[in-house]
């Protein structure tokens, strides 16, 4: 049974509330990880039925939305902005063209055509998908070229990505990073507005 990974904000349970982060990872630890998960990854051409990618891309959106927007009321009439939330407020033109552009250049009609799981906790979604997530959640999303490129080389010492998944990756990766941007702006917020109404 798949975890609910991508579910809505209705359903609000606390895990999905949780940074994408695990132990750190040298380079070298990470290559010797995408080997391993190359061995265990089975692929399959059955459809699963699981939770939307997209869906819950657009419930990012909206949630993220809604974090500016109390923040910049907050910022407006308290001149505070909520602890770690500047980066949001500052930049969040920049999340939402990028976040645009995800879905120009990865729509989802392509990205159900890519390769998906058969086993693990992301069975039914997409292999790029997996290898995304693990890649971030060891590198506390401190994405660097030589890395990933370490990491996808020696995943494909044992599977071979193909073409369609090289070029969606870039998108994926952009994915996780808003779904991490998401649960990290909501714990923030949420750690705010306790302590005003402590």
């Amino acid at each position: 049974m798949p975890y609910t990974f991508f579910s809505t904000s209705t359903s609000n349970t606390t895990w999905e509330n949780i940074p994408i982060r695990k132990v750190i990872h040298s380079t070298e630890r990470l290559g010797n990880y995408a080997e391993s998960l190359a061995k265990h990854h089975k692929i399959t051409s059955r459809i699963t039925h699981v939770p939307s990618l997209y869906k819950r891309l657009e419930d990012n959106v909206q949630t993220l939305e809604k974090i500016v927007s109390k923040s910049n009321s907050h910022k407006r009439y308290s001149k505070d902005t909520p602890k770690g939330l500047d980066w949001l407020l500052d930049n969040y033109h920049v999340v939402d063209t990028q976040i645009w552009q995800t879905t120009v250049d990865l729509p989802e009609r392509t990205y159900c055509q890519l390769p998906r799981l058969a086993v693990g906790k992301l069975t039914g979604y997409a292999r790029i998908l997996a290898l995304a997530w693990y890649y971030l959640e060891h590198t506390d999303c401190h994405f660097t070229t030589q890395s990933f490129c370490h990491f996808i080389t020696c995943y494909q010492h044992t599977q071979i990505l193909n073409i369609a998944e090289l070029w969606s990756l870039p998108s994926v990766m952009k994915i996780v990073l808003i779904e991490n941007l998401r649960r990290l702006s909501k714990a923030q917020m949420d750690k705010h507005l306790s302590l005003i109404h402590i």
